[in-house]
């Protein structure tokens, strides 16, 4: 016997035991994967998952933060305010005229006409613009947490705090200075004593009545409210 026929019969036994004898059966030539291999197959899928997902949530923080960064950008560009290094014992400032116009009887207040509030998910924050006085009234009442004010608590308010279980806690952000300005076609005031600021925002009706060498015109007073802590100020 040749070894070639040797061969062909090995092989046809192979043949008709991978089959039982039924040559019409399919043979299953799959990879059959272990029962370790079958965990890191699923261990590698979830590392893949698990980098996905981590891209995703990168790609959002910053694209929310940019978001942010840029929105906060735009609002102090277009609110930017007049800032300067000052010393509580400066006394004399130089300014400009910014060429707004006012009306007479006009209200006004410098740096608080915007108020930027950051969003958070899990609280709500109402804010309502209104004066040192009237804010302290609110808060001492139990309306409010907290209260930005331009001067200190009074005695008055103290007592009202206290009347309502209310024991509030100060602490200072910073310093700010009151300017007291005129309209640049008013020539001739060019400094004022407290006295006679107490004259212009108090009980004279024309320049006239707070010095003699001035012109016996009408003062128009552009002021803060009345609730205002700057008003309370310079009262």
């Amino acid at each position: 016997m040749t070894p070639s026929g040797k061969s062909k019969r090995s092989s046809k036994r192979l043949i008709d035991d991978a089959l039982g004898g039924d040559h019409r059966k399919k043979l299953d030539l799959q990879a059959k994967p272990r029962f370790h291999e079958r965990i890191i197959y699923v261990f590698l899928l979830a590392c893949g998952l698990l980098s996905i997902l981590t891209t995703i949530g990168i790609v959002a923080v910053l694209l929310n933060e940019a978001v942010s960064f840029f929105t906060r950008q735009q609002w102090s560009d277009t609110n930017k305010a007049v800032f300067a290094e000052i010393s509580e014992d400066v006394t004399t400032f130089s300014t400009t005229a910014s060429g707004a116009s006012l009306e007479d009887g006009d209200i006004i207040r410098l740096g608080e006409e915007q108020l930027l509030v950051e969003r958070y998910e899990q609280n709500a924050i109402n804010i309502a613009i209104t004066g040192t006085g009237g804010g302290f009234t609110a808060f001492c009442a139990g309306n409010t947490v907290i209260n930005d004010a331009s001067r200190a608590i009074t005695d008055a308010e103290l007592a009202t705090c206290a009347e309502n279980d209310i024991d509030p806690i100060a602490f200072r952000v910073g310093t700010d200075a009151l300017a007291v300005v005129v309209n640049p076609n008013n020539t001739m005031v060019n400094d004022a004593t407290l006295e006679e600021l107490a004259l212009i925002f108090g009980e004279a009706e024309t320049w006239a009545d707070v010095r003699d060498e001035w012109p016996d015109e009408p003062i128009m007073r552009f002021i803060p409210g009345t609730d205002s802590g700057t008003f309370d100020f310079l009262a």
